[in-house]
């Protein structure tokens, strides 16, 4: 299947001087996937981590923020664009 990965980051956690303190969770994959869990792929009604569209999660300590990209079944994917927004949020 030919693939596109959009990158999409995201903030966690904060990045206040006072939130940068505070611990990270151990479980922060289990968190950023269950709320990517959200995004559902329209055509194959699943969403976008059981279908196996989720790749290269991490997690920069220092700023806090969770990068990962998303593999598309198609460079011209009608949803590439909804898919980035929904990750976002």
């Amino acid at each position: 299947l030919p693939s596109n990965r959009p990158a999409s980051t995201s903030k966690l956690w904060g990045t206040t001087e006072a939130a940068s303190s505070i611990p990270i969770p151990n479980e922060w994959q289990g968190e950023v996937l269950r709320s990517l869990k959200a995004v559902i792929d329209p055509d194959l009604n699943q969403d976008i981590v059981t279908l196996g569209f989720v790749k290269n999660l991490s997690l920069d300590q220092e700023s806090r923020t969770v990068s990962f990209d998303v593999e598309l079944t198609t460079p011209a994917c009608p949803v590439k664009d909804q898919f980035a927004a929904d990750c976002e949020r």
